[in-house]
């Protein structure tokens, strides 16, 4: 048709040309799920561009795109432009797309008829299997969650039947949950309707195609038996068709054929992230902040390890776009993250992404603690408006320490007390610079199957043991660790002695029990092994030595 219209303006030559404008639809008939394409094209230089208000009434305009062509007419040069208009209706029934201004032209209005999606599927009824897709929102943000439903509707028995995944170029496709199945009367047919749904979120702005799903299967039919004089049969019988050597019921054998169906294709028209949103762009439908507290106390004392676990969980995105959280320590606290930890789910039916930041701290001056408030910037895809998650500035009262004073003696026998502390911090720096880089590559190693088994089996102790009799127990797994098994058996055996040792406030982490050891070469070591399990370099694991330098560490803290 659009050649035709081509044809028809270059026989009307410039003159005629530069006063032609004309406006048709792609289709006249769709699905309130669907998008259409409305064409507007002009010829001559090139004019002022449509005035698109008039469609608001019933539509959305999803995308435009405007291309020229140049030709020549009796050896005179033209130009047509054309403009490409997508667009999403707003409601069924019969829809008028109105005329359309271009400077001083009009086009004439044009009818389009909308069908209720579910209610299209009558058409449809005559067909034994067939797929239908629908994808929301049509106009996504980049980055932002499209919710992509498929439906596969059977009249009949399949077997073997393969569903394929959408595909598209630049986005990220999750099945969302597992599939569900439901039961669907149309017309005089009772349909077996399969649901699978999927997010889908948009690497770029502009048009993006999404390739719906396939579904291959062998469908059985039924057929009289065939006449071996030649009398009966069907010659014309599909070649697919494969007969079984057993006759079925009746007498009739059972045959199958090949189904090969598919949706769909739909066009998202992703917008880029609007004038003035933050440059860490988080598109999602909710996004909260929460931390916890270890030990849970008002008042601290100086020297004290805290640990503070501070979470992100937002609604309609993937962990993989959730932002760093720009985490500050004031004067007199050292900050020292320890792990952190990327969880994907679905709840209620939605993608839910949470990041967990554990991190030790620890507080070297007396007076009022003030850690200040943390801001993730967002946008509300629901409400289409930026909005800000906060987390308020924190306040702890810090006081001396028990058998610390306060005078310059106090305060000398604090900093020295301090000397294993601030030699694991140097220590550390490194440690968290390889294990950041680690968990950016993909996940932390998961711990062996092996130091899964001694965990579980020190877990195991009888509950009458006392704390003395636990705590060495702890102390001979760590020498069976050491001495015969490894590097990662030990350090899950050295995090349970610390969980036997301080049961109200357990060290989250090897540095973490480091601090608390009052042996700068144990606390050493223990900053060198977990450098050493979760850094790149190669690395020697000397078991015996470690057991010696350890051994005379691992005193019971209350006595």
């Amino acid at each position: 048709m659009r050649s035709l219209l081509l044809a028809i303006c270059l026989s009307l030559g410039s003159t005629s040309l530069a006063a032609e404008l004309q406006a048709w639809l792609e289709r006249d008939l769709i699905t309130d799920a669907e998008t259409v394409a409305l064409f507007v094209t002009v010829s001559g230089e090139r004019p002022d561009e449509p005035d698109l208000d008039a469609l608001k009434a019933d539509f959305d305009l999803v995308d435009v795109a405007h291309t020229s062509r140049a030709f020549a007419v009796d050896g005179a040069p033209a130009t047509t432009h054309e403009w490409r208009l997508e667009l999403a209706p707003r409601r069924t029934g019969w829809l008028t797309v109105p005329a359309l201004t271009v400077g001083e032209l009009t086009t004439e209005p044009l009818t389009l008829e909308v069908l209720d999606a579910g209610l299209a599927l009558m058409t449809r009824a005559d067909e034994p299997v067939f797929i239908d897709v629908i994808a929301a929102p049509m106009d996504p943000y980049v980055q932002g969650r499209v919710d992509y439903q498929v439906r596969l509707f059977t009249s009949v028995p399949l077997q073997e039947p393969r569903l394929t995944d959408p595909q598209g170029e630049g986005m990220t496709i999750r099945q969302i949950g597992d599939d569900r199945q439901s039961s669907e009367q149309i017309g005089a047919d009772l349909y077996t309707v399969t649901e699978r749904r999927y997010a889908i979120f948009p690497k770029q702005a502009g048009p993006l195609e999404i390739q719906p799903p396939r579904l291959n299967a062998a469908m059985p039919i039924e057929r009289s038996s065939p006449d071996f004089n030649g009398l009966g049969g069907d010659p014309f019988a599909p070649l697919d068709e494969v007969m079984d050597e057993d006759a079925g019921p009746d007498g009739l054998f059972e045959a199958t054929r090949q189904v090969r169906v598919s949706g769909r294709a739909i066009t998202l028209g992703v917008r880029p992230p609007p004038d003035g949103a933050d440059p860490r762009w988080l598109p999602a439908e909710s996004v909260a902040l929460r931390d916890e507290w270890t030990p849970k106390m008002p008042v601290i004392h100086i020297g004290q390890t805290m640990t503070r676990t501070l979470t992100i969980t937002a609604t309609g995105v993937l962990s993989e776009q959730l932002p760093e959280l720009a985490l500050e320590a004031p004067d007199g606290v050292a900050l020292y993250p320890e792990a952190i930890e990327d969880e994907d789910r679905v709840e209620a039916g939605l993608p839910v992404a949470e990041r967990r930041i554990r991190m030790a701290l620890r507080v070297t001056e007396p007076g009022v603690l003030t850690l200040p408030e943390i801001r993730v910037a967002w946008w509300d895809t629901v409400a289409d408006r930026p909005r800000e998650a906060r987390l308020e500035a924190r306040s702890l009262e810090v006081i001396a320490g028990p058998g610390i004073g306060t005078g310059l003696g106090g305060l000398s026998q604090w900093f020295g007390a301090q000397g294993a502390w601030l030699w694991v911090a140097a220590a550390f720096a490194v440690t968290w610079l390889a294990t950041l880089g680690l968990w950016w590559r993909g996940r932390r190693r998961p711990a062996t199957l092996k130091a899964a088994t001694l965990t579980a089996a020190i877990d195991d102790r009888p509950p009458e043991m006392t704390r003395g009799q636990r705590l060495a127990e702890s102390r001979r797994a760590i020498e069976r660790a050491c001495r015969r098994r490894g590097p990662r058996d030990a350090r899950e055996a050295l995090l349970d002695w610390g969980r036997v040792a301080w049961p109200e406030d357990p060290p989250h982490g090897l540095l973490s029990l480091a601090a608390r050891l009052e042996s700068d070469e144990a606390a050493g070591l223990l900053a060198g092994l977990e450098r050493g399990l979760y850094g790149e370099d190669p690395w020697d694991w000397d078991g015996e030595g470690a057991w010696v330098v350890l051994a005379p560490a691992l005193e019971d803290p209350r006595s």
